[in-house]
């Protein structure tokens, strides 16, 4: 809702809200004022709190009788009258210092009493909020009886008449509150995943502070569903859907659903596994939405054909919803056809909806009152359940400053603005009333109270949430997404691997391979075809072949180094039979770990090549997804930063640390793609939602990483470099320990040189002085590594001991002295997980010497050698290039002419060395 502003006569009217800001010029009187003026805006604002400001600084509301005594004001409560309307009164009297009397009466006050109260002092108005305030709230016949309890603490300037006996009726009413144990549980709420500002992981703090027993997260996205958190609740959300049916329903509505289907199985090759079809009809019907104000928009014939197997229940719980916006629009035709297959129905508070007062001619306070009556009544005669829907999107009123705040900034920024007029008149007109927070018990009866519904009623609705939030499935009884590894098993595609590697390895070893090398391709290809990654491996060599054809190198990273067949796929450029490379380390020690294989392709192909590997196998890829999230640096510098003055409003420190983390975007991921399996269904694993013409998950890649296998295809600098040198030489038979390379790097002379050319690596290069290659991978497990080299390898380089760089350093180390389980071990260890090691462990640590000892215990993350590898070899051959880079560019000029290749030494002794 927008505020307005307007001149009535001499009067200058503020619409903001719920609240009428009226201002008095000082030549007018008040008795003018009230023959003149204010009936008409009482008419018009019919229970609307007035504000008025002039020469006396007086108060008044329409919601009682007012009274002008010189200097005094008076302010009698009538039967409509409120405790927040009076409070709000209250506050106003004693800001302006006001002498004031207020006498409570006839509101809601179940203990009958009537308190009067006369105050200018800031300590006695502190008393009269811990004791007078707080005893309105009296909810059963035991705090009636605290209540009275506590009036002889109460301060002798307080007159405390009690009038009346509760009636019984009033006492039967809480008596069957306790009876029900009720708590508040708000059904519609929003996460910082959806169009909310509530941190779902901090939720049961504020449940505490509220004391409602539980909320449910009525997101318009899924991913509150695959967080991995202890808060259990039903699987609902909240959609946009259109009627598809029914040619004459123009309209869109807004719905919640909440899935209600027990967990089945189904077949998965020769197994079965565990899923929800419930999660599935929903993951379906997003994957084929549509969009609506950027969110999916689904058909409702499709969506009560899954309502009608069971798959989960409908809610109407706001002004777009269908029940609300038939009501509105009177169009009881479509409302009669459609009303039954909404299961429970919601009454929002005032503040959400006074906004269509000002946006609509036909709106009045009087008509949203009636509306939400008949919502009630039209319940009752269809036998539904209706509900009390806030549509919350923060815990606390007092955070509705911040958030308004929130929204002018991001406006202000979205739309660069920068003219002070255009900034105030948005800071002016953003009402925050319409910012909805999480009512307390309290707080909701009060509301509905006001909405003129009895104390029966809203005892129903309240009662209401709490059966319908405990009729459902909760989240830990759902499967969202499958526990098993799902992969592509292809007994074609494992021959097509097979005979890639065998291919290779006679290219390498010729007709006769030397044992080990068959042996170890056999144990590898066992554990690949074992666990069904074969379609992996395919797609990796696939990828390198195509990148090689246009003349460029591939790279591994990680521990995709570890492994022959890898090398042999030329999808990494290390032979670990070379340096004694461990293929546990990709595959875990109980070959248990997903695979995570990482491929590096030249920038300036990799749009081409991952295109053409997703059309040619696109019914078997997709992008992977990330999510992008609010950080508090960004909130400070291109937010909260926009509107002058903000500091003074809002704490920032507060309102970052509240909206760090807010969901901005699904988006694909650089350089992942995720790898399906084709016997199921994917909706049974995540929907798919539409990114620039193109579908992709929409959940982040790292909550799919233990049903499906991702292969990251990285963007990587340089690479034309070398493919600079392949054009020249074969960069299999060169030299690494070139006495004039090695020397220009030991003199620091590295910028250029990919992961050589860092502050802190010139000081890792300048203690370690590299002799050779082995001392340049060493290098590189050094800086990235964490609590490896600074105050640990440095030391022991400075003693002339033996350090540890990688992984299988520690591992070398741990088997020369005996230590058991030492691969088990060397696992913990590298991850920094020394102080976890079991006692039986430690005692094996015993064997090395204290200077080892102390060393391991320091390591927080240890590099993997083949990684390390892959960066030595770029970085030297970066670093020959720079060496001679005259002489390789002759030679290179030759080549165009004559494609003749030559030894990387020949060139350089026929060009000269510069």
């Amino acid at each position: 809702m927008r505020g307005i502003s307007f001149k009535f006569g001499k009067v200058i009217v503020n619409v903001d809200g719920s609240i009428v800001n009226i201002e008095i010029p000082d030549d007018m009187s008040i008795k003018n004022f009230e023959s003149k003026y204010l009936e008409s805006l009482k008419k018009k604002y019919s229970k609307f709190i007035f504000k008025i400001s002039g020469p006396k600084n007086l108060i008044c509301t329409n919601k009682g009788n007012l009274k002008i005594l010189n200097n005094k004001t008076e302010m009698i409560g009538s039967k409509t009258s409120t405790i927040s309307t009076l409070v709000k009164i209250r506050k106003e009297f004693f800001k302006e210092n006001i002498k004031y009397e207020l006498f409570f009466n006839n509101f809601h006050n179940p203990t009958g009493f009537k308190a009067e109260y006369i105050s200018n002092t800031e300590i006695e108005f502190e008393l009269y909020e811990k004791y007078i305030l707080n005893g309105f709230f009296v909810n059963n016949q035991r705090e009636l009886k605290d209540y009275e309890k506590s009036m002889k603490y109460i301060p002798t300037y307080f007159k405390i008449n009690k009038i009346k006996k509760v009636k019984d009726s009033d006492i039967e009413i809480y008596n069957k509150f306790d009876e029900h144990d009720i708590k508040r549980t708000p059904l519609t709420c929003f996460s910082k995943f959806s169009k909310g500002f509530l941190d779902s992981s901090k939720i049961e703090l504020m449940i505490n502070e509220k004391k409602i027993s539980n909320c449910c997260f009525t997101d318009r996205n899924t991913n509150l569903w695959v967080e991995n958190q202890n808060f259990n609740q039903p699987l609902a959300l909240e959609f946009w859907v259109e009627n598809d049916i029914c040619p004459d329903d123009k309209n869109i509505y807004s719905m919640s659903l909440f899935v209600n289907k027990e967990d089945s199985y189904i077949r998965y090759y020769d197994d079965a596994i565990k899923v929800n079809e419930g999660v599935r009809a929903v993951n379906e019907m997003i994957t084929n939405s549509s969009k609506y104000k950027d969110e999916p928009l689904f058909k409702l014939s499709e969506v009560l054909k899954y309502k009608k197997l069971g798959y989960f229940k409908l809610g109407s719980f706001n002004r777009d919803g269908f029940i609300y916006k038939n009501l509105y629009n009177g169009d009881y035709h479509i409302l009669n056809r459609y009303c039954d297959e909404i299961d429970f129905y919601g009454i929002e508070p005032f503040d959400n909806l006074y906004y269509l007062i000002y946006e609509r001619e036909d709106c009045s306070y009087k008509k949203l009152e009636f509306i939400n009556r008949r919502i009630f009544k039209l319940a009752k005669l269809r036998n539904k359940k209706v509900v009390f829907s806030e549509n919350a999107v923060i815990g606390y009123e007092s955070e509705r400053e911040i958030i308004k705040n929130y929204h002018i900034s991001k406006y202000i920024k979205d739309n660069e603005l920068k003219d002070k007029k255009d900034i105030e008149k948005i800071s002016c007109n953003f009402p925050k009333n319409r910012i909805s927070y999480i009512r307390s018990l309290d707080e909701a009866w009060l509301e509905l109270n006001n909405q003129g519904f009895s104390d029966e009623e809203v005892l129903e609705i309240l009662i209401n949430e709490k059966e319908i939030f405990e009729s459902f499935i909760y989240k830990k009884s759902i499967t969202v997404i499958p526990e098993t590894l799902l992969t592509s098993k292809s007994d074609k595609v494992k021959e097509e691997v097979k005979i890639f590697c065998l291919k290779r390895v006679v290219e390498i070893y010729g007709k006769n391979p030397p044992a080990e090398v068959m042996q170890r391709l056999k144990e590898e290809l066992t554990i690949i075809f074992k666990n069904n990654y074969e379609v992996l491996f395919l797609l990796s060599a696939i990828l390198a072949k195509r990148t090689y054809d246009r003349g460029f190198m591939t790279g591994g990273r990680g521990t995709a180094g570890n492994l022959l067949v890898t090398y042999l796929l030329k999808v990494s450029d290390i032979n670990p039979l070379d340096y004694n490379l461990d293929y546990r380390m990709f595959f875990g020690p109980n070959m248990e770990k997903v695979p995570d294989l990482d491929i590096n392709v030249p920038k300036e192909i990799i749009k081409d090549v991952v295109a053409e590997l997703i059309e040619s196998y696109k019914n078997g890829l997709i992008k992977a997804s990330v999510n992008n999230f609010m950080k508090e640096d960004g909130l400070k510098s291109m937010v909260f930063s926009k509107v002058p003055g903000i500091t003074e409003k809002i704490d920032i420190d507060y309102a970052t640390n509240m909206l760090e983390g807010l969901y901005q975007r699904t988006q694909p991921h650089n350089s992942g793609v995720l790898i399906l399996p084709g016997v199921i269904d994917t909706n049974y694993i995540f929907p798919t939602i539409e990114y620039n013409n193109e579908r992709i998950p929409a959940y982040d890649y790292h909550k799919l990483d233990k049903v499906l296998i991702k292969l990251d295809i990285l963007s990587k600098n340089h690479l034309d470099t070398i493919k600079t040198l392949n054009e020249v030489t074969d960069i299999e038979k060169i030299n690494y320990n070139d006495e004039n390379v090695l020397n220009m790097i030991n003199e620091l002379k590295t910028d250029g040189i990919p992961e050589m050319n860092t502050d802190n690596m010139k000081k890792i290069i300048s203690i370690v002085k590299p002799k050779n290659f082995d001392d340049l991978v060493r290098i590189q497990g050094l800086a990235h590594g964490k609590g490896v080299f600074r105050n640990n390898a440095d030391i022991l380089i400075s003693k002339g001991e033996k350090y540890i760089s990688s992984r299988e350093d520690l591992l070398e180390l741990l088997v020369e002295y005996k230590v058991e389980n030492s691969f088990m071990i060397m696992e913990k260890i590298r991850k920094g997980n020394y102080n976890k090691l079991t006692q039986e462990e430690s005692q094996e640590l015993n064997k090395l010497p204290e200077i080892w000892q102390q060393s391991i215990s320091k390591i927080q993350y240890l590099f993997p050698k083949a990684h390390a590898l892959s960066y030595a070899k770029t970085s030297y051959l970066i670093a020959l290039y720079i060496r001679y880079q005259n002489s390789i560019e002759k030679k290179r000029n030759q080549v165009k002419s004559d494609k003749v290749t030559d030894s990387i030494d020949n060139i350089i002794e026929n060009y000269g060395a510069c």
